[in-house]
């Protein structure tokens, strides 16, 4: 308690006292001390709100209002501690939170003034007591020039230095973005052009924390337009006036995705187990409580849609409530609906209709066989309250077990099904029916729609399969051969290249932006690695150090790290994937004049991953394949 709640519990209590023991006498005396007392009592109480960090920044976000039913997570506590204490450790609590010091994670860099640079703009981040500022170009003002698709990082258009203050965080598990008012009333809030990349310890630019061409630059974001309808409950946004001045009054019941995301609104349900005999016919007969939802008592359709809500693309939204019917709140944007390539979803899906980007697995799971044709739903393997909060898998369902809850029939007959040792990294089901072929946060997660390797597939749509995702040294026409004896596939009819350049090295060398990710992803990847070898990858990695994607570079400088030619290398300074071309071009240069000094001992297969038996390097072929990249601008709407 500090000095300001000390001073108003004493006037107070002198309050409390003087009514409880005045005089029977000087009644006029008596009721102007109190009324005195109460005054100055209520001007420290105002003084103690208006120096409320929490206060203050409640008048520049959207306001939480409990209205339709909704009642916020801290009504649950009372009656369910366990479950609030499990979803408290989770990060779907911290998806959106006040810019209050127990929420910014890189404080310490706030303490210290930390300077960020970016071309010739140089931004200062502020520690005011528990206040979070910046010194930043005018957000109102980069908004205007990036809507009408002006680079407002470079001269003459960058807008001048101001002081704003931090008022809402988006993430706190692997990245956070910042916020910040607007000037002008009822306008939206404003991004800080840069995003703290929690596990670098890092901060980067948002442009290059995302996989965008740069010719795209940054985006206009805003996070009542883009972050309101799935970081919060019941996020709405009401328009006051149209474009071209628009204003608009945003309002959420709870920031972050909390209880009544998932249950449904909980003012029915407190009502009826006020009652002492609701609540003892509740537990006599626990199933059929109406006045709240269980997505887990749902059909696994229904249930999945509660995890759909968000977990999808859609392009228009209206507000769900959980157990309805979601095609009728979301609309949701499937392959179908984004064959256009000047449509902005149009990059986040594979060419076989495959979603290939994070944070949209509903839109996989409801195209997977054992969600069409059984009963698998998100709660098969996730769980919110049951879990490690890193991936919200269920116990257990890390290993064969999620897949063998259904398909008993094959647990006596893993090796005979997948012609691996039963230990190996290629009997676990996941990895060859849901591999590792969609983007998010700067590297690759499971593709959430369940297939089976497919090499046909790979070679017509570019959606990489499984096999030479772990088998990065081995070709398609391998793949083929063996997937033709193992599973009775049709043979594939290759080019020559496709038949003696191994798939992955091929891939990475002349796919897109998002292929080149994938493929340098599980060049660092240990099952990959192991199963492949070390010692041939890291000259192709090099060769992604200067690719035109910030994200790519990342990825393959991640991934080169791990490997053994890259150790024990010392540029003039340390690679940053952001650093000026020239200075990526010096250390790609003399990272590769290292390579093509140092002895080498020439790879188990030389010619499929580039080598030749002398342990050079078949430079040609490689120049030949990065000619034919496929340089196709793109953007993902992460």
């Amino acid at each position: 308690m500090n000095t300001w709640e000390v001073l108003f519990c004493v006037l107070l209590l002198l309050a409390v006292c003087t009514i409880c023991f005045r005089p029977a006498t000087n009644r006029k005396q008596f009721i102007a001390t109190l009324l005195g007392l109460l005054i100055l009592a209520s001007v420290f109480a105002i003084t103690r709100q208006d120096r409320s960090p929490t206060l203050r920044l409640i008048g520049q976000v959207p306001q939480q209002v409990n209205n339709e039913d909704f009642i916020s997570s801290q009504t649950c506590r009372s009656c369910h501690p366990q479950q609030h204490a499990s979803w408290h450790q989770t990060y779907h609590r911290t998806m959106t939170q006040l810019g209050l010091p127990e929420a910014i994670v890189p404080s310490k860099d706030f303490e210290e003034n930390r300077q960020l640079t970016s071309g010739s703009v140089t931004v200062t981040l502020k520690r005011i007591g528990d206040e979070f500022w910046v010194n930043t170009p005018d957000p109102d003002e980069e908004y205007r020039l990036l809507e009408n698709e002006i680079d407002a990082r470079k001269a003459p258009h960058v807008p001048r230095l101001v002081d704003r203050q931090i008022v809402l965080v988006t993430g706190s598990h692997t990245m956070q973005i910042f916020w910040l008012p607007s000037e002008k009333k009822d306008a939206p809030l404003r991004l800080f052009p840069w995003v703290y990349q929690i596990r670098e310890q890092r901060w980067m630019p948002y442009e290059d924390s995302f996989v965008v061409h740069p010719d795209f630059g940054r985006p206009a974001a805003s996070w009542d337009n883009n972050c309101i309808a799935c970081h919060t409950v019941n996020g709405e946004i009401n328009m006051l006036s149209p474009a071209p001045n628009p204003r608009i009054k945003s309002t959420v019941a709870e920031y972050g995705i909390s209880c009544e995301a998932c249950h449904g609104p909980g003012r029915e349900h407190v009502k009826k187990h006020q009652n002492p005999l609701a609540r003892y016919q509740q537990h006599l007969d626990p199933i059929n409580d109406r006045s709240i939802v269980n997505p887990a008592k749902l059909t696994h359709a229904m249930g999945s849609q509660v995890c759909g809500q968000c977990h999808s693309s859609f392009d228009s939204y209206k507000p769900y409530r959980a157990g309805k019917n979601v095609n009728q709140a979301r609309h949701f944007v499937r392959h179908a609906d984004a064959q256009d390539p000047n449509l902005p979803f149009y990059d986040n899906y594979w060419k076989d209709g495959s979603i290939r980007i994070g944070g949209r697995e509903y839109l996989g799971l409801t195209e997977s066989p054992c969600y069409l044709r059984g009963k698998m739903s998100c709660m098969s393997c996730h769980s919110m309250h049951k879990s490690d909060p890193n991936d919200q898998l269920a116990q257990k369902m890390d290993t064969n077990h999620a897949c063998l809850q259904c398909h008993q029939e094959m647990t006596n007959r893993i090796t005979e099904h997948t012609y691996h040792p039963a230990d190996s990294e290629g009997s676990r089901c996941y990895n060859c029916h849901m591999p590792h072929t969609s983007y998010a946060l700067l590297g690759a997660i499971r593709n959430h729609r369940i297939t089976s390797p497919n090499a046909i597939n790979h070679a017509k749509t570019g959606h990489p399969n499984a096999c030479n995702l772990c088998h990065l040294d081995k070709t398609l026409q391998w793949t083929s051969e063996y997937l033709t004896e193992w599973y009775n596939q049709p043979p594939l009819k290759l080019d020559a290249t496709q038949q003696s350049v191994a798939a992955a090295p091929h891939m990475m060398l002349t796919g897109d932006a998002v292929q080149r990710i994938v493929i340098a992803w599980h060049m660092g990847w240990e099952p990959a690695l192991k199963a492949s070898g070390k010692n041939w990858q890291s000259p192709l990695l090099a060769q992604l150090l200067q690719d035109p994607y910030s994200a790519v570079r990342f990825v393959a400088h991640k991934s080169l790290q791990k490997l053994p030619g890259y150790k024990n290398f010392q540029g003039s300074k340390p690679y940053d994937f952001i650093a000026p071309e020239k200075e990526r071009q010096q250390f790609q240069d003399g990272f590769l004049q290292r390579l093509r000094a140092a002895p080498n001992k020439a790879p188990a297969h030389p010619e499929t991953v580039l080598w030749k038996a002398d342990g050079t390097l078949q430079m040609d072929q490689i120049l030949k394949l990065l000619k034919q990249r496929d340089d196709r601008r793109i953007l993902l709407a992460e």
